[in-house]
């Protein structure tokens, strides 16, 4: 068993990343199977990250321990199961519909800006586009791309009422079909 208290983050943002890899992305190569809502058994999970070679000693309590302080909320865990809640490049059939709150973000590289207010924002490669609930999220996102970032402010409320639908990825996160730059605004944030 891995010892928690003497992991380094960058440890569990390795793992966090094979499973994301695993889960969203490349479920057969692991001889992982899916459910229609994106769940998986953990224990088919545990060996696909142990196949990785440089963390056999994984156990069970340690998912669950990581899972459990999570920040993003990516995972869920549930009677043995574990689903990534979005990020999917493999088609997941059920998603639950929301409604959305009336202003959703989105953060981005600067160097994305000209395409997505000419096109919109594109799922690209995943099934949906991510949205954030609130501007901290939105930050922390683009920030991956760019140290500083741009953050786009989406009008949920209007897309929602002309037939875009928002499905529920995680209580911070949500998700939707394209979006057209007629929902979207850059905003200015002074300290980013």
């Amino acid at each position: 068993m891995i010892d928690q208290k003497l992991i380094s983050e960058n440890k569990i943002d390795s793992i966090s990343k094979r499973l994301s890899y695993i889960l969203r992305h490349n479920p057969k190569r692991f001889k992982v199977c899916l459910d229609e809502k994106g769940w998986a058994n953990l224990d088919d999970v545990l060996d696909g990250l142990r196949s990785f070679g440089d963390i056999i000693d994984l156990e069970k309590e340690d998912l669950l321990n990581m899972v459990s302080k999570q920040r993003k909320a990516r995972f869920n865990i549930y009677n043995n199961k574990i689903k990534a809640n979005y990020g999917h490049t493999v088609f997941i059939k059920e998603m639950d519909v929301v409604m959305p709150p009336d202003v959703l973000y989105h953060g981005t590289a600067r160097r994305y800006l000209i395409s997505i207010l000419r096109n919109g924002l594109i799922r690209m490669q995943r099934q949906y586009v991510h949205l954030s609930v609130d501007l901290d999220i939105a930050i922390v996102t683009g920030k991956r791309k760019d140290r500083t970032p741009s953050i786009i402010q989406i009008d949920s409320k209007t897309a929602y009422q002309e037939g875009i639908l928002f499905y529920k990825g995680s209580d911070r996160i949500l998700l939707s079909e394209n979006l057209l730059p007629k929902y979207l605004k850059i905003i200015k944030i002074d300290k980013i």
